[in-house]
């Protein structure tokens, strides 16, 4: 009976560490995505982000050279000879200038989480990285993940982020004062990967009003040195 106990004692000590092997295992496989995610988050952000108040407005009678096919590009590199074209380009020089050393903060608004992929999503991978000859039946699929906003990083100092969801209102930083300079809405889908977790893509979109936004899907894989980096983005809608 004692050599019963111990047995079944044993038993359930193998079953009791298995279990957890396989559990932390299938953790590990639920956020790998999301890791992967906050790793290249930097990287993605310079690559879809620019401070819009340092996007020169168009000079003064640039719209006269303008006609039926387009820009008169001569006569408009003749205009920017004028005393009235430099005067206008020393301003915005001085109005940049300004801007880059201010300090006030930029916000970009994010999701809560994230929850989708893309449909084509499948068939650009396998494209994109063919000399790798990825199989569509052997993807994985990150899983959804909420964002923590104190995990984003970025290279750009004054930019700070925020969630959609913390906007009063309808949340259309474009027609509302919210109290801060909100440049951007952001969103992102979830990142698809070939089956030994070497190459990847996802989503962005990059919003600044209704008819102002673009989306880009961004190709990342892992270098020689093992870390994520992006690898092409493409852009894919313009409004």
């Amino acid at each position: 009976m004692k050599k019963l106990t111990t047995l079944l004692f044993a038993l359930f000590l193998i079953i009791l560490f298995s279990s957890n092997g396989v559990h932390k295992n299938n953790l590990s496989q639920t956020s790998f995505g999301e890791e992967v995610f906050y790793e290249i988050f930097p990287y993605l952000i310079d690559s879809i982000h620019t401070d819009s108040r340092l996007s020169a407005p168009p000079p003064p009678e640039y719209f006269k050279f303008m006609d039926s096919v387009g820009i008169n590009q001569d006569g408009f590199e003749k205009w920017k000879k004028s005393a009235q074209y430099k005067k206008w380009y020393e301003n915005w020089q001085k109005k940049k200038d300004s801007i880059e050393q201010d300090t006030t903060k930029v916000y970009l608004t994010m999701p809560d989480s994230i929850n989708r992929t893309e449909e084509n999503d499948i068939k650009e991978l396998i494209q994109h990285f063919s000399h790798q000859n990825i199989s569509p039946h052997s993807l994985i699929e990150s899983n959804r993940f909420s964002i923590n906003l104190s995990k984003l990083k970025s290279n750009h100092t004054k930019v700070r982020f925020i969630y959609n969801s913390e906007l009063p209102g309808d949340g259309k930083f474009w027609r509302n004062d919210y109290g801060i300079m909100i440049d951007a809405s952001l969103s992102f889908t979830k990142i698809v990967f070939d089956k030994t977790k070497s190459y990847g893509v996802l989503n962005a979109g990059y919003v600044s009003a209704p008819l102002n936004g673009y989306g880009v899907r961004i190709f990342i894989k892992k270098d020689e040195n093992g870390q994520w980096i992006i690898d092409e983005v493409k852009g894919t809608w313009i409004s």
